[in-house]
């Protein structure tokens, strides 16, 4: 895989995390054919224009946004809202310099396999 490693896709604020990067991450899963996701992310303040970015490329998607929530929630609230996918905008314990995306499939569990690589390759 290009982007996505065993926790998802991070990368540094404003070099290889930027606004068009975020967005081909978004139309990746729209081509892949997620439905209805459920979005959280963490207090970094990089996760404002992420989130706007998400919004706004995911729009034709059934969002719920439950804001700001450990990623744990994102795994708890993908199967409990019958979501396809979730979406949790973090970096970790990395710097704040740093943010990314964690994808969880349906049953809440870290997206991986096919599905991954298939999002992965859709990126570009």
């Amino acid at each position: 895989m290009r982007y996505f490693g065993t926790d998802g896709v991070r990368g540094e604020v404003g070099k290889t995390f930027t606004p068009e990067f975020v967005a081909r991450i978004a139309r990746a899963i729209i081509t892949a054919g997620y439905k209805k996701v459920v979005i959280g992310h963490d207090t970094r303040a990089s996760c404002a224009w992420i989130m706007d970015v998400l919004r706004r490329e995911l729009a034709a998607l059934d969002i719920t946004e439950v804001g700001v929530v450990p990623t744990i929630a994102i795994a708890f609230l993908t199967p409990k809202l019958d979501c396809d996918l979730g979406i949790m905008v973090t970096a970790s314990h990395n710097p704040p310099k740093f943010n990314g995306i964690k994808l969880f499939d349906k049953n809440g569990r870290k997206l991986d396999g096919e599905a991954l690589y298939e999002i992965d390759r859709l990126v570009d």
